[in-house]
């Protein structure tokens, strides 16, 4: 199963963890946000380690349309007290950077399995988290 098949074998996105830290050190507040349902969410997350710098999560069974819907997105501001045009959206599909958009947030997407056309309604769109500090993600986003 998927579950048992990713014990071990998972590692951050190159990058991931200095952001992290850096948007943590900032007091910024951080929500993931995924399709996926939450108990894989809540594995992975802790197989990498990274369950701590989020001060919430909204998982795809929480809400009733998917992405590119918005609704996801929008529950998690509801959930973190904070407004959509203050919100940052980390984006690696085409499907989530419309959802954030859709929302009236600001989007950075990251190639990682789409190529920068299909990445084309982000703010900004980089190749690797490596190439983003907080000053980047707060002014060029």
């Amino acid at each position: 199963s998927f579950r048992k098949g990713i014990r071990g074998n998972v590692k951050p996105f190159p990058g991931a963890i200095k952001l992290l830290n850096t948007i943590k050190k900032g007091n910024f507040k951080m929500c993931l946000v995924s399709s996926a349902p939450r108990e894989n969410i809540d594995l992975l997350l802790g197989e990498l380690g990274m369950k701590e710098y989020f001060n919430c999560i909204v998982s795809g069974r929480e809400v009733m349309e998917s992405k590119p819907s918005p609704q996801i997105f929008l529950l998690a501001t509801e959930k973190c007290g904070v407004q959509p045009e203050d919100c940052i959206v980390i984006e690696d599909s085409p499907l989530g950077v419309k959802a954030a958009k859709s929302a009236g947030m600001r989007c950075l997407a990251v190639t990682n399995a789409h190529s920068k056309e299909e990445l084309a309604q982000a703010d900004r769109i980089v190749d690797s988290l490596e190439k983003v500090d907080l000053i980047t993600l707060i002014q060029r986003v």
